[in-house]
Order: C-alpha cells, then structure tokens, then sequence
C-alpha cells in the first residue's frame, strides 16, 4: 500500500484526477481519498516512485509529507508508526 498526503487536493475535481492518474498506471489500482485529511491510500502493483511521480508530472498536483509503502514490509497499516516503517 502506498499512502500520501496530498496538501494541494481540496475538491471532488482533485480527487478525479488524483483516482484517474493512478488507474492510467494500474487499471486494477485500487485508490481511496480523503478530502479533509489530504490524504490518499493506493493498493498497486506499481512501484511508489512512479505513482509519485505519475502525479507530479499531472502539474496540478503536489506531493509532500510522508509516502509509505507499507504492504511490501507486510505491516499492518492501520497499526504501523509512520516514523518506523
């Protein structure tokens, strides 16, 4: 799993182009956004450079914080320390 913070996305128009990006990547991607946190948690088989970078090249959004990519290190993501993993 892939999780991001997304500061930049605020509205439904975001999070379309955010989900859009991804599933141009990995049609079978599943993405789930939440708008008041920021925040984006990706399930891919895609490596998490190119899903940072498939939204960064989109111009319109910009990735900041913290990316995890916690499935492959088989940790819970609900139970993992971001500082940790």
């Amino acid at each position: 799993m892939i999780e991001l913070t997304l500061p930049d996305m605020t509205c439904g128009h975001c999070v379309k182009t955010v989900t859009g990006t991804v599933m141009k990547l990995d049609a079978q991607a599943q993405v789930q956004c939440d708008l008041p946190s920021h925040t984006v948690r990706i399930e891919t088989t895609q490596a998490p450079d190119a899903v940072r970078k498939a939204l960064a090249d989109e111009g319109r959004i910009e990735i900041s914080v913290v990316t995890r990519a916690i499935g492959a290190l088989g940790v819970d993501p609900d139970k993992a320390n971001p500082l940790t993993v």
